[in-house]
């Protein structure tokens, strides 16, 4: 189990900042949630971290994979499940959906979410999540970018390591997940709970559960 702090609680995350990403304001040490934070004097913005989502999307075709060969580094040449980081403004399923279309040339939507990683660097922390994936559009449409990606083929999945070096977790979503697997699905905005004023936009997957009405008149013990 991975401890549930890095951090003595006197120790700020990015004690370096000194200014308030916000409003540019000094920033100065104050005690929220059991620890010491930077927070700002002027408008009250506290900093929590610094966190990036990053998106990866299961696609099979014809008992075949979608996998891309990586152009750029970390990991030039490497083969991995397509994928990316999400923008600031933009929702992870939106952000999957464009990775796909920018690394193969194909148009595919989100099912569900098979699998969440969250890891812990030296500077910021990370959440990868990993989508199961349907073709929306013609599979002949494959075409690498030639940057990002020098090759996106579909392969067979028994037979990934004859492509090379491969990406770890990609690997071990690939033998354990079909898109089909279920998993968290998107629930549909008419079927959500009120927001928060403040969200710009929500996005919420979950379990499939029964209708409430489905459980009228269930006796339990």
């Amino acid at each position: 189990m991975n401890p549930l702090s890095c951090l003595p609680p006197d120790q700020p995350a990015n004690a370096e900042e000194r200014f308030c990403s916000r409003c540019g304001s000094g920033l100065t040490l104050r005690a929220e949630g059991g620890r010491n934070r930077l927070a700002c004097s002027r408008c009250g913005h506290i900093v929590f971290g610094r966190f990036s989502v990053g998106v990866g999307g299961l696609l099979t075709h014809e008992g075949r994979v979608l996998v891309v060969q990586r152009g750029h580094d970390p990991g030039k040449g490497r083969w991995t499940l397509p994928g990316g980081f999400a923008e600031e403004d933009e929702s992870p399923e939106a952000a999957i959906t464009r990775e796909v279309r920018e690394e193969t040339g194909l148009e595919a939507e989100p099912c569900c979410i098979l699998a969440i990683r969250h890891a812990q660097g030296d500077h910021d922390q990370n959440l990868y999540m990993v989508f199961g994936l349907r073709l929306t559009g013609p599979a002949a449409a494959l075409k690498p970018d030639g940057h990002e990606t020098t090759q996106a083929l579909f392969a067979d999945p028994h037979r990934l390591d004859q492509l090379g070096a491969f990406g770890m977790i990609s690997k071990w979503i690939i033998h354990r997940f079909s898109p089909e697997d279920g998993g968290l699905a998107l629930v549909p905005p008419a079927d959500q709970p009120v927001t928060v004023p403040s969200h710009r936009w929500t996005t919420l997957f979950a379990a499939h559960q029964p209708h409430p009405k489905t459980l009228q008149g269930t006796h339990h013990g």
